[in-house]
């Protein structure tokens, strides 16, 4: 009974750390997308282009997509393509306006770009 505790005290811990990491990891995506959609110099963005409400939706949402499917099981390795599938998934249809207008799909790109270097 003992060790049964001492188990179960082990993994809440390790899902509490699990927790804190994940919204950790979701605060400072959110303080760079903040970053970026405030922030008016021309030179500090990699040469990014600036955003509408719906490609700053768009990104964000795509975004948190990708990381939950990535981080849908902390012990197996996700891969990219599969995490690439379930964020256009989840944002075809309440996106369309994005995935079909090369201007918006170019802004999107290029603030992962921006993320990315």
């Amino acid at each position: 009974a003992m060790a049964e505790e001492q188990r179960q005290e082990q993994q809440q811990m390790q899902e509490a750390v699990e927790r804190f990491t994940e919204e950790q990891r979701r605060q400072s995506m959110a303080r760079q997308f903040q970053q970026y959609v405030i922030d008016n110099g021309p030179n500090c963005m990699h040469g990014s282009n600036k955003m509408d409400g719906i490609c700053s939706r768009f990104v964000f949402t795509f975004n948190e997509e990708f990381n939950e499917a990535a981080c849908k099981d902390p012990y197996a390795d996700a891969d990219l393509l599969s995490c690439l599938t379930a964020a256009q998934d989840a944002t075809l249809d309440e996106f369309a306006e994005v995935w079909s207008d090369s201007a918006k799909m170019k802004m999107a790109i290029s603030w992962f770009l921006f993320v990315g270097t």
